[in-house]
């Protein structure tokens, strides 16, 4: 019986000393934190890290310094911005992840300086509207389970949606110009794209990965600046035409879709730098590739590739091509050309031989060749040895 009262006591004590433990740990957090800016003049902190310190509230001892220009509260309890802020009239970053701020409006109009805004993983409720101030120019709102959203301001030019359930966008305000050039909208289960952004013709990056989309937009032929696209992990069947009139474009990201044919007006795109067809199921590659004289990046591993386009060692700016995970029965000779190559993956495919010209890459710094079918493993072994030798020391191998 006297074991029992004692044990009912100390969980009484454990259950009450709690939140003043925590208390304590928070003061503890905040205190060190504190001690470590002593020896600093107010005038010369920019920077203020108040992450993971389970505040509820701005501590008041750090309105003396007022020439602070970034501030994080990420990671802990606060339900609103806290008013304090309007306090630091340097301010150009604020960022305020991972609380539990709640409210239907974010009225940021206030903080006249403020460029950068982060809210990522609070409980806003479904809809929000954001009132931007002059100089916001960037907002990042992810992860937040938002339906629709409307912002208001006339400097905005990036919006990060990424990771919500969005079926509307709303741009509103006199003073909101088509400025907008980035957003990103991965992983919002869209098959189309919200009417709220088709009249922002500024636009340069524009992410659509992780969604529901059937078939590219034609409203993006709509954005005649776009330089990157990126449509990774869709279920898309065709690239239509009017993409290949997107002159700027210098990425264009098509993984893991259900592309089986890669148009010939892909040549159209001469500025293109980097195309990420990997994970579809080509067949083959378009001649008019070869038209693309920027290009440095390529991926097209796991389709079913059995060659490369005729002329394909005209592609001279290419530094990283993968090709592993198709059905090469043939090693492409043109490969041996590329003389600014540095990565190469041609891993599991069919190739029973390999040429001699790959020990003449100088540049290459990456090479896989394994699980394939080299007829003579030992050879394999010893000409990957005379390779090693030829090309730098800090290149890297796998057979």
């Amino acid at each position: 019986m006297r074991f029992l009262v004692l044990f009912l006591c100390t969980l009484l004590w454990i259950s009450h000393s709690k939140p003043v433990l925590a208390q304590r740990w928070q003061q503890r957090e905040l205190l060190s934190y504190l001690s470590s800016m002593q020896a600093m003049h107010p005038d010369s902190v920019k920077e203020l890290d108040l992450t993971r310190m389970k505040l509820d509230s701005f501590p008041k001892i750090l309105l003396q310094y007022k020439s602070v220009e970034v501030i994080h509260l990420d990671r802990n309890n606060f339900k609103e911005i806290p008013p304090e802020i309007e306090q630091f009239p340097k301010l150009l970053t604020l960022s305020i992840s991972e609380n539990q701020l709640s409210a239907s409006t974010l009225k940021l109009r206030k903080y006249k300086k403020l460029k950068t805004f982060a809210a990522d993983r609070n409980p806003f409720p479904a809809q929000l509207k954001i009132k931007a101030g002059p100089k916001l120019a960037k907002i990042e709102l992810s992860n937040n389970r938002l339906q629709k959203i409307q912002v208001s301001g006339k400097a905005v030019v990036e919006l990060n949606l990424a990771s919500n359930k969005l079926e509307r966008i709303h741009l509103k305000g006199l003073f909101f110009k088509p400025r907008l050039e980035v957003i990103n909208l991965a992983d919002n289960q869209l098959t189309q794209l919200p009417e709220g952004i088709l009249g922002q013709r500024a636009l340069r990056k524009l992410v659509l990965a992780s969604n529901k989309m059937t078939q590219i937009p034609p409203a993006i032929s709509n954005f005649s600046k776009l330089e990157s696209v990126i449509f990774y992990k869709n279920k898309i069947t065709a690239v239509p035409d009017f993409v290949f009139n997107l002159r700027n474009l210098n990425e264009l990201d098509l993984h893991y879709n259900f592309l089986d044919t890669l148009p010939e007006g892909i040549g159209r795109l001469t500025q293109l730098e980097e195309l990420y067809i990997a994970h579809n199921a080509l067949k083959f590659l378009p001649d008019s590739l070869v038209f693309l004289g920027q290009l440095r990046l390529l991926y097209a591993e796991y389709n079913e590739l059995e060659r490369l386009p005729a002329h394909f060692k005209k592609l001279t700016e290419l530094e990283r091509l993968g090709l592993n995970n198709n059905r090469f029965l043939i090693f492409p000779i043109e490969i041996v050309h590329l003389k600014n190559l540095k990565e190469l993956d041609i891993a599991d495919n069919d190739i029973e031989e390999f040429p001699g010209g790959l020990k003449e890459l100088q540049a290459l710094r990456l090479l896989f060749l394994n699980d394939n079918a080299c007829k003579d493993g030992m050879q394999c072994m010893l000409w990957l040895k005379e390779v090693e030798k030829r090309i730098s020391k800090e290149a890297r191998y796998q057979y």
